[in-house]
């Protein structure tokens, strides 16, 4: 299984005449993070950057090191795929989009490391969840964009990193609700139902990414 080198929600436009508003600089989106706020000083460290997009709403990173964000809200409809109630303010979206971006370039480095074997299994096990009951880890994986592009279970891991990243305990909380929720009503919104097992798994394999990228990268936060 390959590990696709860039998410597009829209297609990508030259980088011309970009700027970043203050509410939108990566410093502000980063705020109240565990640590979001150190892989984006790595992935900037590493040459990763970050734009602002007038006009557009959607997110985008690739593993060439390119991070954009558009400036203008996001859908009400679409705050469902990552989870959020509708009335969640703009801002805090953005900082929930600009986090799983950066998680993007997690895989890409650990595509590149010692720990690419680990990395692999884990896309594998989510696949496998997906192939197994039609449904995955996250809304955001299920919208049929991905599932055409079949990059379906990368989206399932990038948001698990995503919620481990803003902090742990979302993680927990969100496999403890995959674990425990009325199957049908996770269904309707394309995820899977899992078993206690599988969920500490999900965890382990999760953190083990996320620490061994911050391990590897620490000269980076000196």
């Amino acid at each position: 299984m390959s590990l696709r080198q860039g998410k597009l929600f829209n297609s990508m436009e030259r980088l011309d005449n970009l700027n970043t508003p203050e509410k939108l600089t990566p410093e502000k989106l980063v705020e109240g993070t565990v640590y979001t706020k150190d892989i984006w000083k790595i992935n900037k460290a590493k040459g990763v950057q970050f734009a602002y997009k007038d006009g557009e709403w959607t997110g985008y990173s690739h593993g060439d090191g390119i991070i954009t964000l558009g400036s203008s809200p996001v859908p009400t409809e679409f705050k469902q795929n990552f989870n959020l109630a509708k009335d969640v303010p703009d801002i805090e979206v953005k900082k929930y989009m600009f986090s799983h971006e950066n998680m993007h370039h997690v895989l890409f480095d650990s595509d590149k490391s010692e720990i690419k074997n680990i990395m692999l299994e884990f896309l594998t096990r989510v696949n496998q969840i997906r192939q197994a009951t039609g449904d995955g880890l996250s809304r955001l994986g299920s919208i049929s964009f991905y599932k055409e592009k079949n990059t379906s279970h990368e989206e399932d891991v990038v948001e698990m990193l995503n919620l481990y990243s803003q902090n742990p305990k979302k993680l927990e909380s969100y496999l403890e609700y995959l674990v425990n929720a009325n199957p049908n009503d996770l269904r309707v919104n394309g995820q899977s139902r899992i078993g206690k097992q599988t969920a500490k798994l999900i965890f382990d394999y999760t953190e083990k990414l996320i620490t061994s990228f911050l391990d590897r990268n620490n000269k980076y936060l000196s």
